[in-house]
């Protein structure tokens, strides 16, 4: 994982990545997802994407996940190809792009 995760997770967190085996593991196995979940910074220092959270809940018959951060005015919806599978398959849907944008409820800042 390239040098921006790793600033923008220090910054975010106050700890190394480095310090983590379960984050190595991560960006070993779902490097977008690490991606995502670390956030991106601008060159200025403020957030081009925020770091994320995401959360994997039962909808109907389907497993599905969402990324949100308390900062941004939207949130993206996915389904989860392989419940046995979850990081992976929240991993090959952010790398195809199969997930949803909406608006968050109750705004945002960016």
């Amino acid at each position: 994982m390239g040098s921006q995760w790793v600033n923008s997770f220090k910054v975010a967190t106050g700890v190394s990545p480095d310090q983590s085996a379960a984050l190595a593991d991560l960006r070993e196995e779902a490097p977008e997802l690490a991606s995502v979940l670390g956030g991106t910074r601008k060159p200025d220092g403020n957030w081009e994407v925020p770091p994320m959270t995401v959360m994997v809940f039962v909808e109907g018959d389907r497993l599905k996940f969402c990324l949100s951060s308390q900062t941004h005015a939207r949130v993206a919806f996915g389904c989860v190809a392989d419940p046995a599978k979850i990081v992976s398959s929240i991993e090959d849907a952010l790398v195809k792009g199969a997930f949803e944008w909406k608006p968050r409820k109750g705004g945002g800042r960016y």
